[in-house]
């Protein structure tokens, strides 16, 4: 089963999971990490973008397609129930910014990345997703390591 060159269903992916981000941000402004690490922001940011851009666009492979229409519903419920849960881990975190929701999203957009490029059997997808997730995932670690000692020593 195949997409072509442009993949609607990964683009409705990525503008959903930048929404809650969007919204957030003219709430409450844009977040500043204590925990500062220039090598994994690097990391995050080019994941980040990386995976945004690959996860519509076929970059480094001839189209989008699926081996098989189980592989398609497979990419279909998996995203579409980790993508529920990273929309209502945003619900919460905007109302309540706590460690907990802060890494459900991180972990579960790594999820929704790297479980598309690997359904896709897209290789570059998953380099980036995972080069995301590292970032993101220890950054957010990182950050709450040194935010809980800054109020302990207070």
């Amino acid at each position: 089963m195949e997409f072509g060159w442009i993949s609607i269903f990964g683009a409705s992916i990525v503008a959903m999971m930048m929404l809650p981000k969007v919204i957030y941000l003219i709430m409450h402004g844009s977040t500043e990490y204590k925990y500062k690490d220039n090598f994994l922001a690097f990391l995050k940011h080019f994941g980040r973008i990386s995976c945004i851009v690959l996860m519509w666009l076929p970059l480094f492979m001839e189209e989008f397609g699926f081996v098989s229409t189980a592989a398609f519903i497979a990419y279909m419920v998996i995203n579409a129930s980790l993508l529920t849960a990273y929309l209502i881990s945003w619900k919460y975190y905007i109302k309540e910014e706590s460690f907990v929701w802060k890494m459900a999203i991180a972990v579960l957009a790594t999820g929704i990345f790297l479980i598309s490029g690997l359904l896709l059997q897209h290789k570059a997808l998953i380099i980036a997703a995972i080069i995301y997730g590292i970032g993101m995932i220890k950054i957010t670690y990182k950050n709450e390591k040194l935010v809980r000692a800054e109020d302990q020593a207070i």
